[in-house]
Order: C-alpha cells, then sequence, then structure tokens
C-alpha cells in the first residue's frame, strides 16, 4: 500500500513535468503540497481525491462506524 501510494507521487510529478494535466481518482492523497507547487510553475492543471460521490462517501463512512 505505501509502494502504490509513492508510485502515484511520482507518476503526479512526470505528468507536471511533461505539462499534461492530472486527474486523481483514487482515494490515496498523491497531490501532495510540492507537487501541487510543481503543476503550478509549469502551469500543468491537478485535482481530485476520490471519484466516488458524496452518497457512496457516506455509506462508507456509516459502515466502518456501525461495524
Amino acid at each position: 500500500m505505501i509502494f502504490s501510494a509513492y508510485r502515484g507521487i511520482v507518476v503526479v510529478c512526470e505528468s507536471a513535468e511533461v505539462k499534461c494535466c492530472y486527474i486523481n481518482g483514487s482515494p490515496q492523497n498523491t497531490l501532495v503540497p510540492g507537487l501541487v507547487e510543481l503543476a503550478e510553475r509549469k502551469g500543468v492543471f491537478v485535482a481530485g481525491d476520490d471519484f466516488k460521490s458524496g452518497q457512496t462517501k457516506l455509506k462508507s463512512r456509516s459502515v466502518s462506524v456501525l461495524s
């Protein structure tokens, strides 16, 4: 799990370097402040933290609290 988070950070970094926009659809936070700053300097759009809708997030949180 830790390795996959680092892999995601590398992908964001490489996307910014080649001036390619990046949208994060995984629940892992790969948009750390340094990478956001890099993207701003390169003029690249980066966004996202998860593709779940609000309803799905609410259900996920409810299950974890109730179990």
